[in-house]
């Protein structure tokens, strides 16, 4: 169980490091192209000119990404959506800057993760279990979140219209950047085209890649804003710090580990048990707990693992 645990949390930091601009890659035929069809005389329908079967495509020279990429290094923004992987699925998104302070939120197979730094401390807290550490502040960028924020190195390759959007394209090199979490993701190098959606008003509403190690990714923009961004640290009056070198009690040892597999306390409730319960099994007892909840709640438990 120790060693699930430390692999989901592992699989978590990569994600957020590797969530940056990937997505849903589109190539051949532009997005304006209808697909051939065979018809007979009686089926063949009226020719319509080209601004029917068409949207007019729109050139920004990439100023909009470049508006927005702007607008977040002025480090005053609240982001949020989600983020859809081949890898990990569907997860909630939610990064807000103010200046030095900010707040993190992501939840991966399960996990929810979150950071929220005040006056150069950062919170590390683990809602699952009622549990924070306290470090030293980071940046978002040392925290592994992706902001969508256009790197120096992108180039602007071209405009297309999809759905009534606004897409700009561009070339991202791929850059491997260590991290404390070792993990082969099988990157070489290279370049991925990443995609950015903008309707009318040059709102931002998606990004989409595709990267070689995650996959399809698509980043779909819930909210987002410039303006009166306020940071705020959680009640923490019930919540239990965890300080370097400390050991886990039984109780926090079986809420992370079943927080690795995705199980909720609400699951376990149901399951008619409580945490402080399960802590005073053996493993077989709380394996075979584990199995069912996974079983009821159609989560994946490998009881080898």
């Amino acid at each position: 169980m120790k060693k699930t645990a430390a692999t989901a949390l592992a699989l978590i930091a990569a994600g957020m490091l590797l969530c940056s601009c990937g997505g849903k890659e589109i190539s051949g035929a532009p997005v304006t192209s209808a697909p051939e069809t065979t018809t007979t005389p009686a089926e063949t329908a009226p020719e319509s000119s080209e601004e029917d079967s068409s949207e007019e495509i729109i050139e920004t020279n990439g100023e909009y990404a470049k508006e927005f990429t702007r607008k977040i290094e002025s480090g005053v923004y609240a982001l949020e959506g989600t983020v859809q992987t081949a890898m990990f699925g569907e997860s909630p998104m939610s990064v807000k800057v103010s200046g030095e302070d900010l707040y993190v939120k992501m939840t991966t197979m399960g996990i929810d993760v979150e950071v929220c730094q005040i006056d150069g401390v950062a919170y590390n807290l683990m809602p699952q279990m009622k549990t924070y550490t306290v470090s030293k502040a980071t940046t978002v960028e040392q925290q592994g979140v992706n902001t969508y924020a256009l790197s120096e190195s992108a180039k602007f390759i071209g405009n297309e219209m999809e759905d009534g959007l606004i897409v700009e394209k561009y070339e991202i090199p791929i850059i491997v950047n260590k991290t404390d979490v070792s993990i082969d993701l099988g990157i070489d190098g290279g370049s991925y085209e990443c995609r950015y959606y903008f309707d009318t008003n040059k709102e931002l509403k998606k990004v989409s890649g595709n990267l070689p190690a995650t996959g399809e990714t698509v980043f779909t923009v819930t909210g987002l804003s410039f303006e009166d961004i306020k940071i705020e640290l959680p009640d923490l009056t019930d919540w239990t710090e965890l300080k370097q070198g400390e050991k886990l009690d039984k109780v926090a040892t079986i809420k992370m580990g079943l927080a690795a597999y995705g199980v909720t306390e609400e699951m376990v409730t149901a399951a008619g048990y409580t945490y402080e319960q399960l802590a005073e099994m053996d493993e077989a007892e709380v394996t075979e707990i584990l199995t069912k909840i996974a079983e009821d709640n159609g989560l994946t438990f490998d009881p080898n693992a």
